[in-house]
């Protein structure tokens, strides 16, 4: 907000506009969609079709539970490997208006990929791990 603040402030009232805020902006924004995903994993409000789970027999919920945080694990894997092979692919290239690599942009997505991955490992631990006495796990 304070980037954008200050491009328009450049733009419109000293009408010279600095040339790093529009890749510094894409930046926090790569930043904060990939955090913003890893927290929804963190805290289950991710996308889920929970209506179907609550009217099938116990053993299918039961799967369900477990083929979920698979396929976040896989969707993130897949999300931090490629972003990493594309932000060390283009790590020489720099940007034309910030003295940043051109796959800078890549790194938060890297990054989400990998909480996403780590979230997922938790809850699908915290599925398979045995109930002790007194329905506690």
């Amino acid at each position: 907000m304070v980037v954008q603040g200050w491009q328009v402030f450049t733009r419109y009232v000293l009408n010279d506009s600095p040339s790093w805020t529009e890749p510094v902006t894409l930046l926090l924004l790569s930043t904060a969609l990939s955090l913003g995903a890893a927290a929804g994993v963190h805290t289950n409000r991710h996308f889920g079709f929970y209506l179907l789970g609550e009217h099938v027999p116990p053993l299918v919920r039961k799967m369900f539970e477990v083929i979920r945080p698979l396929m976040i694990m896989s969707i993130g894997a897949v999300l931090a490997w490629w972003s990493a092979a594309l932000l060390l692919d283009g790590l020489d290239i720099k940007m034309a208006g910030a003295q940043m690599p051109q796959s800078i942009n890549y790194l938060p997505l890297s990054i989400g990929g990998a909480l996403m991955v780590l979230f997922a490992v938790f809850k699908l631990w915290r599925v398979l791990r045995p109930v002790h006495a007194g329905g506690v796990r």
